[in-house]
């Protein structure tokens, strides 16, 4: 696009240019294009601006992560609450990133390589492939250079977090107290008002469910959704349309001759000490020492096969051992490959760190490298001189559409036509894939584009979305409808089925309110029991987590203050299935803090330290926040 726009810096369209600019630079200064004034601002942070670009990006990661976590509160048609939410998170976040700069924190790059390559996501039989950790980002839409910098920001903000929870303590007292009232136990009598008789009492009228209906639309919308046309241009696509020559394909043959033979591939016998991904570094050493052990023992003339009989009850040893089948290099990972590729047949080598724990190795065979004719290759060559012109033709192609796309940003037509493309259109789309959104119209980078303001608002083109290395889009939209309520004659049964509900739960929780107020004011229990027709359990040294009471009752039951002696304390809570539960504690017996082990003392007094911590952390937010010059633009949201 930029060589496009050089080659235009000549004539009339220079002249237009060079007018644009100067009015523009007369009426708002150049400063409007050095600091980037023409772009939206949500929010400032103590004078730290958040741009609309910015917010739209972390609120789709943030939204996408609230629904990965299974967050039932999410809903499509609810983004009025969940914007301004997202926007307070991008405001603590930049908040902390002030913080650590104040407090002079740095991630180095070498600290930022080495968090990096530990994680799992970027890991290959254990160990970071650059490759995988390139297509990795590529997929989550992100840059490496971007990506390295919000680890660093993050990484840098967790400095700032642990510097804070290394200051925190639990003392002696503070222990055995909490140790005592989580090993105290009580005596508890519950009863449950089951929800039968309410449900029969409710029968609502039309009306009645029409008032209903107005007074909670908002729990009744269509989703917002858009259609789109676009343009796709594909490398796979491209190949199809190749025209294919049978002398171009033998002097192609010809030219790659070595690209088109069988490659060599080893068979290996494995013994496999087996370890956890995330065993601890003592662990990691000891489990190395006894593969290194079993290795030494092969290479006395042992057998696999006895050395697993010798070693079959070990801990963690595969007894069984193991055969990996004929494979090429590159396909177990650099660490077995550097390994396997470097014995002859017989001979053993390792340990090898896998998945699985630690290997060692005996080749069994090699299957030479062998050549292979045209006649036998020629699918092969025909598939990759197919996939070679296409991307030549993919990335002269995808130049131009980022450039024609740009340039006529109210149109995908003129791009279609030039480059012999065809405008496709899709049905509704939502923020969220719905379950007939597939493939490319469920993509999350294309769904992205579609929502952001500049083409959802501004009606303009997209920018071209990389799919894969080989894969772009350029899209607009065609309709948009915002969220809006379903009428209530497609959705009365659902409406009247949460009226019920409602009014049920509401009746039977009415119902225990009155009767926890009779006990309270000191009526007998099984009087009332007898009036009402309920049934009360008695539970005697009833345990913080009982299994044979439901947790809510439990709750409820510890969280009452000890009764005086001979009275019994009540409380009522409701269930999650509407029913509502009364219930009432005659009797507590202190917990015994000296009879708890010392293992379960070090895991309570760690607990501890993590919620204090979290606890510490939270209120340093907070005081951020307080501390802070902070202006948000709701109505640019």
């Amino acid at each position: 696009m930029l060589q496009s726009i050089r080659d235009r810096a000549q004539g009339w369209f220079a002249a237009v240019l060079f007018g644009f600019l100067v009015l523009t630079f007369a009426v708002w200064g150049i400063n409007f294009y050095l600091r980037g004034e023409g772009e939206v601002v949500v929010a400032k942070v103590n004078r730290q601006d958040i741009k609309l670009k910015e917010f739209e990006r972390f609120y789709y990661d943030y939204r996408r992560h609230l629904q990965a976590e299974g967050d039932a509160a999410i809903k499509e048609e609810d983004p009025a609450k969940l914007r301004p939410q997202a926007l307070q998170q991008m405001i603590e976040g930049e908040l902390l990133k002030q913080a650590a700069l104040n407090a002079h924190l740095h991630m180095g790059d070498e600290q930022l390589a080495v968090a990096i390559r530990q994680m799992a996501v970027f890991q290959r039989n254990g160990r970071f492939a650059s490759d995988l950790y390139e297509q990795r980002l590529r997929d989550l839409g992100f840059s490496t250079t971007g990506f390295e910098e919000q680890m660093r920001g993050e990484l840098t903000i967790g400095q700032l977090q642990q510097g804070l929870s290394a200051t925190e303590f639990v003392t002696p007292r503070e222990l055995d107290d909490v140790l005592a009232l989580r090993t105290q136990k009580r005596d508890l009598v519950f009863t449950i008002l089951t929800t039968e008789e309410a449900r029969k009492a409710v029968s609502p009228t039309a009306a009645e469910v029409e008032a209903y209906y107005e007074a909670h639309k908002d729990r009744y919308l269509k989703p917002e959704t858009v259609r789109i046309a676009y343009l796709d241009l594909n490398a796979e696509e491209l190949a199809k349309a190749v025209t294919v020559d049978e002398a171009q394909l033998r002097e192609y043959y010809d030219a790659r001759k070595a690209g088109f033979a069988t490659p060599e591939e080893r068979s290996v016998s494995h013994l496999t000490l087996h370890l956890a991904r995330d065993a601890k570094p003592e662990e990691v050493n000891a489990a190395r020492a006894k593969a290194e052990a079993l290795l030494a023992e092969a290479k006395t003339g042992k057998s696999f096969e006895d050395i697993a009989a010798a070693h079959g009850k070990d801990p963690g040893f595969n007894g069984e051992g193991g055969k990996t089948g004929f494979f090429r290099r590159g396909v177990m990972g650099k660490e077995y490959d550097d390994v396997v590729f470097k014995l002859k047949p017989g001979e053993l080598g390792g340990p090898v760190r896998v998945d699985a724990g630690f290997q060692i190795l005996r080749l069994d065979e090699i299957k030479p490298e062998s050549a292979r004719s045209f006649e036998e290759a020629r699918a092969d060559v025909e598939k990759a001189y197919r996939q070679e012109q296409a991307e030549k033709k993919y990335y002269e192609l995808a130049d131009q559409l980022s450039t024609m796309t740009y340039e006529n940003p109210d149109s995908l037509d003129p791009a279609a036509k030039a480059l012999g493309l065809k405008v496709q259109e899709s049905g509704p789309l939502t923020r969220n894939p719905s379950p007939d959104q597939h493939g490319l119209l469920a993509d999350p980078k294309v769904l992205e584009a579609a929502f952001s303001p500049e083409v959802l608002r501004e009606g303009l083109n997209s920018k071209a979305i990389e799919i894969q290395a080989t894969h772009s889009v350029v899209l607009r939209v065609v309709e948009h409808q915002p969220a809006a309520p379903r009428p209530l004659a497609e959705i009365r049964q659902e409406v009247t089925t949460a009226m019920v509900d409602d009014a049920v739960r509401r009746k039977v929780r009415e119902r225990g309110e009155a009767l926890l107020a009779r006990l309270n004011k000191g009526e007998d229990r099984d009087a009332i029991a007898q009036g009402e027709s309920l049934k009360w359990t008695e539970i005697k040294d009833a345990t913080r987590g009982d299994p044979n009471v439901n947790r809510a009752v439990v709750r409820a039951a510890f969280r009452l203050a000890p009764p005086a002696a001979g009275r019994t304390a009540y409380a009522g809570v409701e269930l999650g299935t509407g029913e509502y539960a009364i219930v009432g504690v005659s009797g507590v017996e202190p917990g015994e803090a000296g009879k708890i082990s010392e293992a379960e003392r070090r895991q309570t007094r760690l607990q501890l330290l993590e919620a204090l911590s979290q606890q510490d952390w939270r209120d340093y937010v907070a005081a951020l926040k307080a501390r802070a010059k902070v202006q948000t633009y709701p109505d640019r949201l």
